[in-house]
């Protein structure tokens, strides 16, 4: 007796492009951001994915220099520079809060597509304004060490509570008999000021000390 198998006929492989894999992965939280969640989300298979990137890195390099090209640097429209710098050193760091998986970029590919336009627009401004080469290479570097740290701290700021760590460390000098009453203040004055709050003053101050050029 002769068995007639019935081959299945298989559907042709879903087509994805280059750009919607990006837009897709730019919907994803860092966390969530893995080839095969990006492949799920699309509706295809992880291999699918690799016809366009070789894998997550070379994933999330693409999409910061994507990302860069919505970064918009205000122009300085006055003479006040400090706070030109302050404005914009604050959209930076809103802008990468709002999209937290520029901080899983490699920080070369991140440099190329995101430091580089913050920075150039900031060194052509300061130039323009008499600053010499140095100072302003010196300012540029200052301003985006703040920005680095604001948008780590915002970001952990869900998971941090420094009123916790005051009382935290107030147990702690107590139990061993430490005094720090500064310290302590220090924690109590943290306890009490947003991340975006303390990113302003601390980067105002600062730049206050700067003299004009």
């Amino acid at each position: 007796m002769s068995v007639v198998e019935k081959k299945r006929t298989r559907g042709r492989p879903a087509k994805i492009t280059r750009e919607q894999i990006i837009a897709t992965a730019k919907r994803l939280s860092p966390d969530q951001l893995t080839m095969p969640a990006v492949a799920k989300a699309l509706g295809v298979r992880t291999p699918s994915l690799y016809h366009h990137f070789r894998n997550r890195k070379d994933l999330l390099a693409a999409m910061g220099r994507e990302l860069a090209d919505d970064l918009s640097i205000a122009p300085l429209t006055s003479s006040d520079w400090r706070s030109w710098l302050v404005k914009v050193a604050e959209d930076a760091v809103s802008f990468i809060v709002d999209h937290p998986q520029l901080m899983d970029v490699n920080i070369y590919e991140r440099s190329i597509a995101l430091t580089v336009k913050f920075t150039e627009s900031i060194l052509v401004t300061l130039e323009e304004l008499g600053f010499g080469e140095q100072d302003a290479y010196q300012i540029c570097a200052l301003v985006g060490n703040h920005i680095t740290a604001a948008v780590r701290t915002q970001i952990d700021a869900a998971d941090f509570n420094y009123e916790e760590v005051r009382s935290s460390y107030e147990s702690i000098f107590e139990a061993q008999g430490i005094s720090a009453p500064l310290s302590l203040k220090y924690f109590r004055f943290m306890a009490n000021e947003s991340p975006t709050t303390l990113f302003r003053r601390n980067l105002t101050w600062i730049l206050d000390r700067i003299p004009d050029p």
